[in-house]
């Protein structure tokens, strides 16, 4: 039998308070404001489907306590909820994901570069690297020998960004075409949007970017009356003047009405792309 789960929040040397990291995966004790008896935690659905897979997405920001539970649970396989439901993981996959181990060879720059060519490299991890941040976590030797497979993903390139950004540009395609509107934009335009990527910041950052630089100019547009009669959006690149770097995504934009067109002009200093 597993050991019973304490109501008493863990107290980690770093000055945490784990319980209420615990509490959402195992549930609040009774007792405690959002005590709801069968209700359990997250984890307590494993006792309903316990062939699943448990993902634990970045994990090394959760709470350092959590790493207890999670040793407990990769030991036994199994822990018991707060209201003594005996959970199994015997049958289940338990994944984690982390950033954890990856070194930034450079900064990534907002912008463009004065050479025309990308300043940053893509993030590096090791095994070593990936230990080494893990064990600083508090998860060492005894959580690494729980862990039978590891895998290391690769960057994401630069071809991989511009799909990205492809994507999330023929998502706004379709919602502006059930409006009415059909947007158009030449290849140069994903290159250009994809340049101010922040590797740091993952592929979530595409989508701010779209945002920021596509979302906002037709936001801008409409509140100005310039899409009145106006059925297709042109977005497309202009080489900008020598040295000029836009500080943000859509900073120095031009738009040009031509018939029943707008054009959304992007500036590019880049060169030799």
């Amino acid at each position: 039998m597993s050991p019973r789960w304490s109501p008493t929040p863990w107290a980690t040397s770093s000055g945490y308070d784990s319980g209420p990291a615990i509490n959402r995966l195992l549930g609040v004790p009774p007792g405690y404001i959002g005590y709801a008896r069968g209700q359990g935690g997250i984890l307590s659905r494993v006792r309903d489907h316990p062939e699943s897979i448990v993902l634990f997405d970045e994990f090394e920001k959760a709470d350092p306590g959590v790493g207890e539970l999670l040793l407990r649970i990769l030991d036994d396989g199994r822990v018991e909820d707060v209201d003594g439901n005996l959970l199994d993981f015997r049958r289940t996959f338990i994944i984690f994901t982390s950033n954890a181990g990856c070194v930034y060879e450079a900064r990534p720059s907002l912008g463009f570069s004065h050479s025309g060519h990308e300043s940053r490299t893509g993030p590096q991890v090791t095994l070593d690297s990936l230990w080494r941040d893990l064990r600083a976590m508090g998860l060492g030797e005894e959580f690494r020998n729980r862990i039978p497979h590891v895998f290391l993903f690769r960057a994401l390139d630069s071809s991989t960004i511009r799909r990205v950004v492809a994507l999330h540009m023929e998502h706004l395609a379709r919602t502006t075409a059930s409006r009415g509107l059909q947007v158009v934009w030449d290849e140069a335009v994903l290159s250009c949007l994809a340049r101010f990527w922040d590797q740091r910041l993952g592929a979530r950052n595409i989508k701010a970017i779209v945002r920021n630089a596509v979302e906002e100019q037709l936001k801008v547009a409409y509140a100005a009356g310039e899409l009145e009669g106006i059925r297709r959006i042109q977005l497309t690149v202009r080489p900008s003047e020598e040295g000029a770097r836009p500080e943000l995504p859509g900073g120095g934009v031009i738009r040009e009405r031509t018939g029943d067109t707008l054009v959304i002009v992007f500036p590019d200093s880049s060169r030799g792309d």
